[in-house]
C-alpha cells in the first residue's frame, strides 16, 4: 500500500512539474491549502476551550500556514514575471 500510494505521488508531481503551468498549478494549491488552515485555526479558537492538543494544533497549522502563504508569494512573483 504504502509502495502504491508512493508511486501514485511520484507520477502526480512529475506530471506537475512537466506542464507548463507548473507556476499556476502551486500557486492554486497554496492558496487552497493556507485556506484550509486558516478555517482550521479560526475553528479552533472557537469551538470550546483550548486544551494542549489544540494549542499544538493551532501552533503547528500557524507556522504551516506562513510556509504557504511565503510560497503563493513567491510563486505569484513567477507568474507576474511571464
Amino acid at each position: 500500500m504504502r509502495a502504491l500510494s508512493r508511486l501514485i505521488s511520484r507520477a502526480i508531481t512529475n506530471s506537475i512539474e512537466n506542464s507548463k503551468y507548473r507556476d499556476y498549478i502551486w500557486f492554486a494549491f497554496s492558496i487552497a491549502v493556507s485556506l484550509v488552515l486558516i478555517y482550521t485555526i479560526y475553528y479552533n479558537f472557537t469551538n470550546g476551550k483550548m486544551d494542549t492538543t489544540k494549542i499544538i494544533g493551532v501552533v503547528l497549522c500557524s507556522i504551516i500556514l506562513l510556509l504557504m502563504i511565503m510560497s503563493a508569494i513567491v510563486f505569484f512573483k513567477k507568474i507576474r514575471e511571464k
